[in-house]
């Protein structure tokens, strides 16, 4: 009885850990579709740079092919554009 549990417990843990996987592969792909969309539309609507682009979709690729430094830029790129826009709204 003792070695079912076992296995029951160890499924159960391989059943979350393959939704939590799934979840998180969710929410990358979704920033890196969204960071996309919104680079294409801010360059339509504003000043037109093919670099930026360029920049912002390899960015998103390398998001989604898993590279780890990609991740911290855009740690980094949202927490200077929410201090940019604080320092906007409140100058």
């Amino acid at each position: 009885m003792y070695k079912e549990e076992k296995e029951d417990i160890i499924e159960a843990y391989q059943l979350n850990m393959q939704r939590r996987y799934c979840r998180g592969k969710l929410i990358v792909y979704i920033i890196a579709i969204c960071n996309i969309i919104f680079t294409l539309l801010g360059n339509c609507l504003g000043n037109f740079n093919i670099i930026n682009i360029i920049v912002q979709i390899g960015l998103s690729i390398a998001l989604l092919n898993g590279v780890n430094w990609a991740r911290w830029l855009f740690v980094i790129g949202a927490v200077l554009t929410l201090l940019f826009t604080l320092y906007i709204y409140t100058s």
